[in-house]
């Protein structure tokens, strides 16, 4: 029991390391870019009061990535951005929420997610900054993430540029992505010496050194010692 537990525990982690090597290549291998996907762009606008401020959400989908922009404008800058469109789009739970934006300046942040089949792990980066609208070359701060490359933390190097590894973690992708994964690698180990196992036991011989046991009458190999098996 003892060692089928310790098998499970290996190839879950196992699994758990393909995964995040998985999710790390999504983050350096596939661009998000509004320029490429235009059809896959997603908006909303929802302003908080009349003449107040506006939260503008911009969402772009790919398969094996997903990057959530997210903009709190304060009532200063209004004049400055453009209209955009109203929607209900629906926010992932792994998203910076609202409030965690709403405050005197204008406020980007940039989240993204990787992973397949399921996003399992995230990065987000934010910049508080009046003139971000006029000027993207305002600094960012890393919330969560490992920076691949220390040449720029600007906003606007962020925006066309996968320069974070995502470290914090989407539960359900990454356990369902972890599982399959663990289930990929036992098959890969497992099923080749299964397979060679069952062809030397009903070739009679040894499952384990493949030593000719037709013509043996002990109980065990007398090349390795392995107990025999015999078919009735």
């Amino acid at each position: 029991m003892k060692h089928r537990l310790f098998k499970l525990a290996l190839f879950l982690i196992l699994g758990a390391l393909v995964n995040v090597t998985v999710a790390w290549g999504c983050a350096v291998w596939l661009t998000i870019d509004v320029n490429q996907f235009p059809d896959k762009v997603e908006f909303r606008d929802e302003i908080s009061g009349p003449g107040s401020s506006l939260w503008r959400v911009q969402q772009i989908k790919r398969s094996g990535a997903m990057r959530i922009l997210t903009l709190w404008v304060a009532e200063s800058d209004l004049e400055i951005l453009a209209n955009g469109n109203s929607g209900s789009l629906h926010l992932p739970a792994w998203c910076l929420s609202k409030d965690r934006l709403n405050s005197e300046a204008t406020t980007i942040a940039i989240m993204d997610a990787r992973g397949w089949p399921m996003l399992s792990l995230s990065s987000a980066v934010k910049s508080d900054a009046p003139e971000l609208l006029e000027n993207m070359s305002s600094e960012a701060e890393v919330l969560w993430g490992l920076r691949l490359s220390q040449d720029s933390a600007q906003i606007s190097a962020l925006l066309y540029a996968n320069i974070l590894l995502p470290t914090r973690i989407i539960w359900p992708g990454f356990v369902i992505d972890t599982i399959m994964y663990a289930a990929i690698v036992w098959f890969v180990v497992f099923v080749p010496f299964a397979t060679r196992r069952l062809i030397r036991r009903k070739r009679g011989l040894c499952i384990k050194c493949g030593y000719d046991l037709r013509h043996v009458e002990h109980e065990k190999c007398p090349e390795c010692g392995a107990a025999i098996r015999r078919h009735r």
